[in-house]
Parts: C-alpha cells; structure tokens; sequence
C-alpha cells in the first residue's frame, strides 16, 4: 500500500478510482459493507473514540458531577446551555443507534425534571440541508421512543458560527492551557504547505524564453500569473519576477559617489563609505540603503516599544 500510494496519480486514474469505488458501493456486498463501516463509525462516537480531534473533548458538567464528551464547538456550546437550565435533570452525549440499516450517533438526550426526554441535533444552520437523512432517522428514531425532538443552530444559541467557535475556543484554553486559536492557525498553515509541497511545488511548465534564449522551469501557478500580468511571459533575467510584475527601471536611482566607494545614507543622510554599511544582496551595488549606526538606532527604538507593551 505504501509503495501503491507513493507516486502521484494523474486526475484520469483519481476519477477511474473514484467511479469505481462509487459502482462499488452500489452492489450488494458494497451496501453490506458500507452499513458495517456506518455501523462502527457510530460506536467509534458512542465510545469517545474519536477524540483526539481539535474540536472535541469533555465538558465537565457540576450538575451531574461527571464528564460529559462533546464532538464539536456547537456541542460544547449545547452543553454549557444545558448546565445552566433549571428544569434539566441529566444530559448525555454521543448515543448510537441503527435506523434502517444504517448507524447513526445521536447529538445528545436530554431529561428534564419532570421527567420529559428530548433528543437534540447540534448543526451548523447553512448545512441542516447537508444533514436531511441523518436528521429524518433521528426524528423518527425520538418519535419511536417516546422523546421530543428539535434540531439545534445558531438561532438556539442567539450567537454566528465565529462567535460560538471563538468561545469554545476560550472556554477549552480555560481548561487545557492550551491557545486552540493559534494552534488552528499552525494546524491551517501545516495543511496549507503540505497542499503547496505536494500540488503546486511539483505542477511546472516549460516555456521558451525569448531573452535568454532558453527553456525555463516554472511554476504553472506563477507562469500563469506571469501571462496574466504581462500579456506574455518574462523571466527574471530580462526584469520580471516571480509573480510576473514589471520592471521599474525609472525607480532606480544611481550613486553619484560610487566610484569614491561612498554612498548617501537614506537615514542620517551623511555620504559615508561602504565600509559603513551592511550588506544587502537586494540592492543594485549590495549594501544597505541604511548604515549601520542608523539601523542600530532604529532597532533599539523598536525594542525599546516592544518591551515597554
């Protein structure tokens, strides 16, 4: 499997499989084995299996003196609501159940004080339609028990999608110690370098440069950029870059006092020699615009506000 799924396949093979996986699971022993994969999945949640998600983990509920699993911040949120509500005598989390053939995994049980249950779905209100048929088999599996049943979003909570996140968000950091902001962040960032190593970083085109008189490798990504900017493809050579943007030979300025091995430096605007100045490949003559005297004033001032925040 390993050496199977090492090499990238072409979008031809991807949609072969992906048909044939779909013909699949329409035969007999396709449908058996989705309802048992469907059927484990909704004991893996029943159990807490799968908690190791960055947006699950326990609530500890004082009401009941226990720990109570939430699989998302929508849940966390569900949870906390239900603590503060008077008439609530217990709520439990997770509870699987087969409906038709198919596993399903209950949000959460509610019982009331005056022992009345209700069975709640937790959804996001843009994706209720997402989630029809799992919501149909758990209205008709509450009705068949006897419990009331509503479908909770946003409404519910009287708060948007990004406030219930940020909350849960806060309420965990509260818990754990851990900042969960900045580690979606880093988590967001891993995915979105694995998605350049693995897609763009390898998708290149050839094109011949009319400059250089030579084939260039580039980026299918920037070289479309490229054409896009410029109506035509320029290399860096003749004063394009990577992004495809044009020179500006009229910003660059020439240095009167180059041949005496001096420069006018752009802070303290004194003409000293380039022994004066850091070096700075960026720069047409390869020292800084800046010496190094002003740079030292510069970065102490700058510290100096950092520590005083």
């Amino acid at each position: 499997m390993g050496e199977a799924s090492s090499y990238k396949r072409s979008p031809e093979t991807c949609q072969k499989m992906a048909e044939a996986k779909k013909a699949f699971y329409e035969t007999e022993k396709g449908k058996d084995l989705k309802q048992k994969l469907s059927e484990i999945a909704a004991a893996g949640h029943a159990v807490n299996k799968y908690e190791n998600s960055k947006r699950q983990g326990w609530f500890k509920s004082a009401k009941m003196d226990k720990w109570i699993f939430f699989g998302s911040s929508y849940e966390l949120r569900l949870c906390w609501v239900l603590e503060q509500d008077d008439n609530v005598k217990f709520f439990e989390t997770q509870i699987g159940f087969n409906w038709e053939g198919r596993g399903r995994c209950l949000d959460c049980l509610v019982t009331f004080k005056d022992r009345r249950k209700k069975a709640i779905e937790v959804k996001p209100l843009d994706r209720v339609d997402e989630f029809k048929e799992q919501i149909s088999d758990s209205r008709m599996f509450s009705a068949k028990n006897g419990w009331d049943f509503e479908v909770y979003t946003e409404t519910n909570f009287g708060m948007p999608y990004h406030q219930i996140r940020n909350w849960a968000d806060e309420y965990r950091q509260q818990l754990t110690g851990i900042d969960y902001t900045k580690h979606r962040k880093e988590m967001d960032s891993n995915k979105a370098k694995k998605y350049y190593d693995t897609h763009i970083a390898t998708d290149k085109v050839s094109v011949f440069c009319e400059y250089c008189q030579v084939t260039h490798e580039a980026l299918r990504l920037t070289h479309d950029k490229n054409i896009a900017r410029n109506g035509r493809y320029i290399c860096e050579r003749e004063g394009g870059h990577i992004a495809g943007s044009r020179p500006k030979p009229h910003l660059r300025k020439e240095n009167p006092h180059a041949a005496d091995g001096k420069k006018e430096c752009l802070g303290c605007k004194q003409v000293l020699s380039f022994s004066e100045y850091g070096a700075d490949k960026s720069r047409s003559d390869g020292y800084a615009s800046k010496c190094k005297e002003c740079r030292r004033v510069a970065a102490n001032e700058k510290y100096a506000r950092k520590k005083a925040t």
